[in-house]
């Protein structure tokens, strides 16, 4: 039977790992903002966010302090686990992303990365230096600190159809090469190099638009409120 070893920790199951997961979490909400000072917790931490897709090579080392907070604005957002680096930078992670590391999700925050660059086109292309935007799904005007770039067509649905055309299976091939220490940036692995320019190609003909990060959550978790607000 699979085991997991995360610091000093040993789950038997993956649903013993998930509940201790939450119950940190539960206990970090009640504290929303303050550093997880529980050494043993860090360590834990340290070792679960290693698991999570999107940081693939984080050194603990590098990890100041683990804290929980609201993952967006206005009241619309979950709360969630975040971690400070030594650097300065703050980033949020989900539990659940920890524990099911699986290919498909390594190979969509993959993807993203190679698409970083038409994400920054298009923010400079339409807010520009300007102070405020209007969202392009409400038509509210929402300070630029707010600003979210989502596709209009769910990024995993373009995925999935690019995939589907270039008879790929996401679920059982990694695109990338595993990263070494401290590279953040995704190296395709050789035999997928021309179908991810492809994908960069097909990438660039669906539509983006600049939203409010209130809104994305509320877009991709309350599709009643996007149907009869916004159709």
């Amino acid at each position: 039977m699979k085991s997991y070893n995360l610091g000093n920790y040993i789950f038997k199951t993956k649903k013993a790992l998930e509940l201790f997961s939450k119950d940190i979490l539960k206990k970090a909400k009640q504290r929303l903002g303050e550093k997880i000072k529980d050494i043993e917790i860090h360590l834990f931490l340290c070792d679960l966010v290693k698991r999570n897709a999107n940081f693939p090579n984080i050194k603990s080392e590098e990890i100041d302090y683990f804290y929980a907070n609201k993952n967006g604005i206005d009241g619309y957002s979950s709360t969630c686990l975040w971690f400070a680096k030594k650097d300065g930078s703050k980033h949020s992670f989900g539990i659940g992303s920890c524990i099911t590391n699986n290919i498909y999700k390594r190979n969509l925050s993959s993807l993203r990365l190679y698409i970083e660059d038409q994400i920054a086109e298009y923010k400079q292309k339409t807010i520009g230096d300007r102070k405020t935007f209007t969202s392009e799904l409400t038509y509210i005007v929402h300070d630029v600190k707010n600003l979210c770039i989502d596709h209009k067509v769910s990024f995993s649905k373009i995925v999935k159809m690019f995939c589907k055309n270039e008879g790929i299976d996401i679920k059982k091939v990694e695109l990338s090469k595993v990263l070494p220490a401290g590279q953040y940036k995704p190296i395709p692995k050789d035999e997928y190099k021309e179908a991810i320019e492809r994908f960069k190609i097909y990438h660039s003909v669906h539509k983006l638009q600049a939203i409010s990060k209130a809104e994305h959550y509320r877009k991709h978790h309350d599709k009643a409120w996007l149907f009869y607000e916004h159709k």
